[in-house]
C-alpha cells in the first residue's frame, strides 16, 4: 500500500456471519420476549445455542 491508499469499512464477523446482524437477531429476541414472554423463547432456541454469549461482554 502507499501513502494515500486507506482501509475501508471493517465488518467484524463470527463464524462467518457478520457481527452486526448477529446483534440485531438476539435484540429482536430480546423486543419479542419482552412482548410475549418466556413462551416464545422455545423458537430461538437453535438459534440461542449456537453463540457463546460471553463475547457479547466486548
Amino acid at each position: 500500500m502507499d501513502s494515500l491508499a486507506t482501509f475501508g469499512p471493517i465488518d467484524p464477523q463470527i463464524n462467518g456471519i457478520p457481527a452486526r446482524a448477529i446483534l440485531r437477531a438476539f435484540e429482536t429476541i430480546e423486543e419479542r420476549l419482552k412482548k410475549e414472554g418466556p413462551r416464545a423463547l422455545t423458537a430461538y432456541m437453535p438459534l440461542i445455542s449456537k453463540y457463546d454469549l460471553s463475547w457479547q461482554k466486548l
